[in-house]
């Protein structure tokens, strides 16, 4: 499973720029965040902390969620990604999930996103 969690962080890793460039950072976004437990409370008001910019912050979340897939496990990516669909980013949600499952990345444990 470890090998799981390194193959879904790079998949996240590689399409880093494209996720910063496509997440619209608003408060309901933040709080499906913490809803959906991706992050606690306090992890989401540390990285988006006013002083930053908006890329800074998405950038900052992408290097904690990949820690967080990594010591934790695949769940976070699930909840990671139905928290983009219900936030109105749903094609980045799929793109993310159909790159996972290119990679040969066993997604038996998420449910079908997109689709």
């Amino acid at each position: 499973m470890a090998d799981q969690r390194t193959a879904i962080s790079r998949v996240i890793e590689a399409n880093a720029v494209h996720i910063v460039q496509s997440i619209i950072v608003t408060p309901l976004f933040k709080a499906h965040l913490i809803q959906r437990q991706v992050f606690t409370t306090e992890a989401a008001e540390a990285i988006f902390k006013g002083s930053c910019t908006e890329s800074e912050q998405l950038y900052a979340m992408l290097n904690c969620l990949r820690k967080r897939i990594v010591e934790t496990g695949c769940e976070v990516v699930s909840q990671f990604l139905k928290c983009l669909e219900e936030t109105g980013h749903g094609h980045l949600s799929t793109s993310l999930y159909r790159q996972m499952r290119e990679a040969e990345i066993n997604v038996g444990w998420m449910q079908e996103v997109g689709e």
